[in-house]
């Protein structure tokens, strides 16, 4: 996908977003942080430090959003119950940013 918006901007916006980028992926099937940072690079053209992946994992553990299995020397991150969920309600998480983003850049 080939987007406008400068690299800079990308990068914060996905970073800003990284928690929901990261249960989108994990709809697909179960990755490690380094599948997940591979895919964002060939989707978004954005490298995201691995400190700020494991960081936002590490969260999303907390939140019981993922769960950690490990396999050999890997770790693959699943969806839990509560992470579906957040997915199923993406497009009203969406539309909730787009609002936002209308009243905080004014347009």
């Amino acid at each position: 996908m080939n987007y406008e918006l400068e690299p800079s901007i990308r990068e914060r916006c996905l970073r800003a977003f990284l928690d929901l980028a990261i249960l989108r992926m994990l709809t697909q099937n179960p990755l490690t942080a380094y599948e997940m940072n591979t895919n964002l690079v060939k989707k978004f053209s954005v490298m995201i430090a691995p400190s700020t992946i494991y960081k936002t994992l590490s969260d999303m553990k907390e939140k019981a959003l993922i769960k950690c299995t490990r396999k050999r020397n890997r770790r693959i991150y699943i969806l839990t119950e509560h992470g579906q969920e957040i997915v199923k309600n993406m497009n009203v998480i969406i539309e909730e940013v787009h609002r936002f983003a209308k009243v905080l850049l004014g347009s």
